[in-house]
């Protein structure tokens, strides 16, 4: 039973995460509400796992405390938000270069 309810919440990521990737391609973008309501990714980075991720601090996030994360692997990127494969981001600051 466990296996089956981690599956159907990966189905219903992925379900997602197409949803929106198809309405990004056709031009459409998150909703003022969706991106209000996204958690905000401070001081972040492109960075590698298995996948391109971005690290960084997050806060607001529906499941993790305030702090620093490494993000699903991303999808969608702007200057202003991003789409991983468990959710949206609204980004803040980029974390210098040189840092």
């Amino acid at each position: 039973m466990y296996g089956r309810a981690i599956n159907l919440r990966k189905a219903k990521r992925i379900q997602s995460l197409a949803r929106d990737m198809a309405g990004y391609a056709e031009g459409k973008t998150p909703s003022d509400e969706a991106l209000a309501a996204a958690p905000i990714l401070l001081t972040w980075k492109l960075a590698t796992r298995e996948a391109v991720c971005l690290e960084g601090v997050s806060s607001g996030h529906p499941f993790l405390e305030n702090g620093p994360i490494v993000t699903s692997e991303i999808w969608w990127l702007t200057p202003d938000w991003v789409r991983t494969t468990s959710r949206l981001y609204r980004l803040g600051s980029e974390l210098p270069e040189d840092l």
